[in-house]
């Protein structure tokens, strides 16, 4: 599925104020192998 975007920026619009409170990568995931 794909969406565009079409029209202009609603900067008031409320989901534009949507933050996410997942967290970061670094405190679940641990990278095996890679060197840096």
């Amino acid at each position: 599925m794909t969406c565009v975007a079409m029209g202009y920026p609603d900067d008031d619009f409320a989901a534009n104020a949507v933050r996410s409170d997942r967290e970061h990568n670094e405190e679940f995931v641990r990278y095996v192998g890679f060197a840096d």
